[in-house]
């Protein structure tokens, strides 16, 4: 007798963000700000959105700000293959303008 196995599926997870920025930036000056996702069943995400303050701000690994004159809330929202999302939030601060 042969026994017929039983169909199963997995459940499909949601993916994980994370922003390696840093949290301070010279008043003034630009900074690089990156970020990475992954997902159980992808592996390491490439769709990734960026927003600042709410506004979008671009798309990739990196987002280059040329400027931090104030403080910024920089969101990173990665989107996997099943069309689920995840996001990970910081505040960039400047540091006090220096007097000259």
């Amino acid at each position: 007798t042969v026994a017929a196995a039983a169909e199963f599926t997995l459940p499909d997870h949601a993916p994980e963000a994370w922003i390696g920025a840093p949290r301070q930036a010279p008043y003034g000056a630009g900074v690089l700000v990156d970020g990475y996702a992954s997902d159980p069943e992808d592996g390491a995400l490439s769709s990734l959105r960026w927003s600042i303050n709410g506004q979008p701000a671009g798309e990739g690994p990196v987002l280059q700000l040329d400027e931090v004159s104030e403080p910024l809330r920089v969101e990173l929202i990665a989107t996997d293959s099943q069309g689920q999302t995840a996001s990970a939030q910081t505040l960039l601060a400047p540091l006090a303008e220096s007097a000259n």
